[in-house]
């Protein structure tokens, strides 16, 4: 654990190391070095020798010299026949190829000092015998088939050999097939191949080995079988030939031709004749080639280019009959063309298309009209190309004549009426413009189909002209018969309607109805059976005063247009009775529904302004006696009950109108006596204080809330409350709140407590605050860590945090001490050293509190924190250490001064 000490504001880091010093070993004693044994000079008497092993070339021998006395070194000599073999003097020998056939012995030599060599023969081996060659089964490569080529493949044998071949076919011989490779023929086919190799050596005795059969041999495949041409003109009619360049080995050719690669039906020789279905198609021919013992092969040409068709032998130039005016026929005369043609046709204007002219005959259009009309005929034949044959061109199109009908008018010939036009039935369909007439004379504006007779046409006759016109044709006009002379016109003039209801100071609107357009409306009011004199008996809308209720009233209604006869219409009578008002508003009631309280009633602004009023106050709807002003001063009697009143308003000719308020809420009354509540019990920490209410009238029920310095407690909700460390050092108070049905609820709060104190210490935590008091005398400590602290050292969490919080440390100076110090250490950047105050358990608040107060340099501290790496990595560069800084929690400007500052 490390603790920053307080010692002349530097930080010193305590540690302890324990060192471990390891035993000295003992070396062992060397050992002394034996001396050689000494021979002493003696009679030597010879072992007898024996060769182990079997005499067979490529074997190994070995000698067994025998027991020699006195134990002297031994030479050795081998021998063939008796004759030295040279070299051959170890104590194991190989047999040679030079050896079979022969006998081998070995003689053995042995002196000692001061004496003659001594040797010994060993007895003969039987004559060596021929090897044993190792030899490995051949393997045959190439794909069984016919005309490929097989290889025998032959492992190392041992020791290495000379090889012949010998190819069998299903297990017999191939005549002549000797050599490491064969190629498959006719005659190998369906059967399986093998090859049989024989290893001979110097020495060895000839050895076979013969080779796994391979699969059944297959058909061939040809060496040569190039893509067939095709030569001739790709037109109906024309032949084409299947060129096909010589196959390895010889073959025989089918043959197949293609259209747009599908078959031809019996199209099978080496040529084709092109038919009319072959005709915009590519030509391809499918060439098989077959030989005996080898696989058929098929090849595709390549495509001709889209067959063409043959030319027409006759394509006459089509003429055109008819005349050239709109409306008429125009008929296309194609001739006889050779072969027989279908034809087809497009109709042109001036050389440009018709939209859906493509028949024989054409109706010539109003499009048409001083246009040349020519005609394109196309004929088709299977196999042949497709010929356009195009007329001359008609004179230019003409207008066409109108049928035209005499037009008639309907209608009655009296001024108001509308006449109409009929113009008949024209052909072709046309449009149609009108001009009516009056006795003769064009009437101005008069240009529709209908027209609604004038004044000024009383007396006279009228007549329509009709002028039809159509794209293409000539402009005609024709005049109707006049009609009668006109009468003069009768007014459409319904009865006028009064509203249902009439009434005092209600506007009264006539409902005149429909008159003919035009016509103006005269009025004359007539009310109690006299003329309503002035301008009011003449308007259009007349309202009842208060004198005139009660009777009746009637209004003459006169229409006068020119060129009709003046009407007077009288509405049916009606009764004027009382006045409404049209605005009462619902009265609003204003004061606290409480006894002693004075209620006022505000009545709104009305319409029409009322001339009296009256007032009834009521309690839960009952009218409450004597209570009839504006005004009402709330009694024990209304005391749980709501309060209403009805405003009445009268006025001259109108019916009296009542409207009554909106509900007050439940008329409460204040307690008789609310006395304020006492506090008891002891103002220390863990004490429990008590609440006492006093004598209410009436008697409520409480809630309590108990409060620290003003502050409520949160759940401190009951009569008696427990004194927590969290109150230390506050005053308490407690407001007591009384409530009762239909009373006003109250609330009293006491006198303040004085303040908390602290509970009195146990020994523990007496001695864990001496221990606290103890380490922040020397130590910079959080208040996490010096609880920690203490717990470590066997303090319960309780008095331990009793025993810190007792101390009265300001922990944002411990923060800044802290701070400090570890800058007094080593470098840091501002993120780094707060994250380590937050470590050490100071709350964020304080660990920002610290570091803001540390006067450490930023900057600086980034130099020291980029020293401190150099030291360890002397080849960083300027933008690992940038990097490095940055990582640590400088900021960028930081990091690149300290980088730069240390000479990077």
């Amino acid at each position: 654990m490390n603790a920053l000490m307080k010692v002349r504001g530097t930080a010193w880091a305590v540690s302890v190391a324990l060192v471990l010093v390891p035993l000295a070993g003992v070396a062992p004693a060397a050992a002394a070095e034996d001396a050689p044994p000494t021979i002493e000079s003696s009679v030597l008497v010879a072992g007898t020798p024996t060769i182990l092993g079997t005499p067979r070339v490529g074997e190994v021998l070995t000698v067994d010299p025998g027991p020699w006395t006195p134990d002297v070194p031994l030479s050795f000599q081998w021998s063939r026949d008796g004759v030295a073999i040279p070299e051959a003097i170890d104590a194991t020998y190989t047999v040679v190829p030079a050896d079979a056939g022969t006998s081998l012995t070995v003689t053995v030599t042995g002196e000692v000092e001061g004496a003659e060599p001594t040797s010994a023969i060993s007895e003969p081996t039987a004559p060596v015998e021929l090897g044993v060659l190792v030899a490995t089964v051949p393997l045959v490569t190439g794909t069984a088939r016919v005309g490929a080529t097989l290889t025998a493949e032959t492992a190392a044998w041992t020791p290495v050999a000379t090889f012949t071949y010998q190819w069998l076919r299903d297990g017999d011989a191939i005549d002549g097939a000797t050599a490491s490779t064969y190629v498959p023929v006719v005659g190998d086919l369906s059967a399986e191949l093998s090859v049989a190799v024989t290893g001979a050596a110097d020495g060895y005795a000839i050895q076979t080995a013969t080779s796994m059969p391979t699969a059944s041999i297959v058909a061939g495949e040809f060496a040569q079988a190039p893509v067939p041409t095709i030569s001739g003109a790709a037109q109906v009619g024309k032949t084409l030939t299947a060129n096909v360049p010589a196959w390895t080995p010889a073959a025989t050719f089918d043959y197949q031709w293609l259209r747009n690669g599908s078959p031809v039906g019996s199209a099978t020789g080496a040529t084709y004749t092109l038919a009319p279905s072959d005709l915009g198609a590519a030509i391809t021919v499918r060439v098989t080639g077959t030989a005996v013992g080898f696989e058929p092969v098929t090849r595709t040409s390549s495509a001709t280019s889209s067959v063409v068709a043959a030319a027409f032998v006759t394509a006459p130039v089509p003429t055109i009959t008819g005349t050239a005016q709109v409306g008429k026929t125009l008929t296309a005369k194609g001739g006889t063309w050779s072969p027989a043609a279908t034809l087809t046709y497009q109709w042109y204007r001036s050389g440009a298309v018709i939209t859906g002219a493509t028949k024989s005959t054409y109706v010539l259009a109003p499009a048409d009209l001083a246009k040349a009309i020519t005609v394109r005929v196309t004929g088709t034949a299977a196999g042949y190309a497709t010929t356009v044959k195009t007329s001359a061109a008609t004179t230019s199109v003409t207008a066409g004549t109108l049928t035209a009908k005499v037009p008639t008018i309907s209608g009655t010939a009296q001024v108001g009426k509308t006449l109409t036009a009929v113009p008949g039935t024209w052909t072709p369909a046309s449009t149609f413009t009108y001009q009516w007439f009056r006795s003769g004379a064009a009437i101005s504006g008069a240009t529709k189909r209908t027209y609604v007779l004038a004044a000024a046409d009383r007396g006279k006759t009228i007549t329509v002209k009709v002028t039809g016109t159509s794209p293409g044709y000539a402009k005609v006009t024709k005049a109707s018969a006049a009609t009668a002379s006109v009468k003069v016109g009768a007014l459409t003039a319904p009865a006028p309607v009064l509203p249902a209801t009439v009434r005092v100071g209600l506007k009264t609107t006539v409902t005149t109805g429909a008159w003919t357009s035009g016509t103006k409306l005269t009025y004359q009011w007539v009310v109690g059976g006299k003329v309503v004199a002035g301008t009011r008996g003449t308007a259009s809308t007349l309202t009842p005063t208060a004198a005139e209720r009660g009777k009746t009233v009637t209004v003459r209604v006169t229409g006068t247009k020119a060129g009709y006869t003046t009407v007077t219409r009288t509405a049916k009578a009606k009764s004027i009775g009382y006045g409404v008002f049209t605005k009462a508003p619902t009265p609003k009631v204003s004061g606290t529904a409480k006894v002693g309280s004075t209620l006022s009633v505000s009545r709104g602004t009305w319409a029409p302004a009322p001339s009296g009023w009256a007032y009834q106050w009521r309690a839960n709807g009952a009218a409450i006696s004597g209570a009839t002003r504006s005004t009402f001063k709330l009694t024990s009697a209304q005391r749980g009950k709501t309060i209403t009143v009805t405003v009445t308003a009268k006025r001259t000719g109108y019916s009296n109108k009542a409207v009554t308020s909106a509900k007050t809420a439940v008329v409460v009354q204040a307690f008789t006596a609310s006395p304020t509540p006492k506090i008891s019990g002891t103002a220390r920490v863990g004490s429990t204080l008590t609440a006492t209410t006093g004598t209410w009238s009436p008697a409520p029920s409480f809630t309590y809330q108990w409060k620290a310095n003003g502050t409520n407690i949160a759940g401190a909700t009951g009569r008696t409350f427990k004194l927590t460390t969290a109150q230390q050092g506050k005053t308490i108070t407690v407001t007591v709140t009384g409530k009762a049905t239909n009373w006003v609820t109250q609330s009293r709060s006491s006198a303040a407590t004085a303040k908390v104190a602290a509970a009195p210490l146990t020994a523990l935590q007496t001695e864990a605050l001496s221990r606290a008091q103890s380490y922040l005398k020397y130590l910079w400590f959080s208040r996490a860590g010096l609880i920690d602290q203490l717990k470590w050292e066997g303090y319960s969490t309780a008095d331990a945090t009793i025993a810190v919080d007792r101390t009265g440390t300001n922990w944002n100076s411990e923060a800044v001490g802290m701070a400090r110090a570890y800058l007094d250490t080593m470098a840091f950047s501002r993120s780094g050293l707060v994250d380590q105050l937050l470590y050490e358990g100071f709350t964020a608040a304080q660990a920002e509190y610290g570091v803001a107060n540390s006067g450490a340099n930023w900057s600086e501290q980034a130099w020291l924190c980029a020293q401190e790496y150099l030291a360890v990595f002397p080849y960083w560069g300027w933008g690992r250490m940038v990097d490095q800084l940055a990582y640590e929690g400088f900021t960028t400007g930081q990091a690149q001064y300290g980088a730069s500052r240390a000479g990077l």
